[in-house]
């Protein structure tokens, strides 16, 4: 479990850290990173590939959700209001 700071992305930039954990699944010889909370996950062959992954997961979510924001149901739009919390446009 640890915190990512940064998005390394040119359209969206963390307001506060988020918390993620990584998990090493020797059957499929993966990494996966992933939020608790979101039903988002990265995979990589090692850490940092699944962070990055984790990462554009993230982006492509928050705008699909923001795109549909007004059609969405409890569960989805939970993980909105969580995404729209921690991230803000650049």
């Amino acid at each position: 479990i640890f915190p990512i700071q940064f998005l390394d992305s040119e359209k969206l930039e963390l307001r506060q850290p988020i918390t993620v954990r990584s998990i090493y699944s020797p059957q499929s010889n993966v990494y996966v990173v992933d939020h608790f909370e979101l039903n988002i996950y990265g995979e990589g062959r090692d850490e940092q590939e699944a962070i990055g992954d984790f990462k554009l997961s993230l982006e492509e979510t928050y705008f699909n959700l923001r795109n549909e924001k007004d059609k969405l149901g409890p569960a989805l739009l939970k993980e909105w209001q969580i995404l729209d919390k921690v991230i803000k446009e650049k």
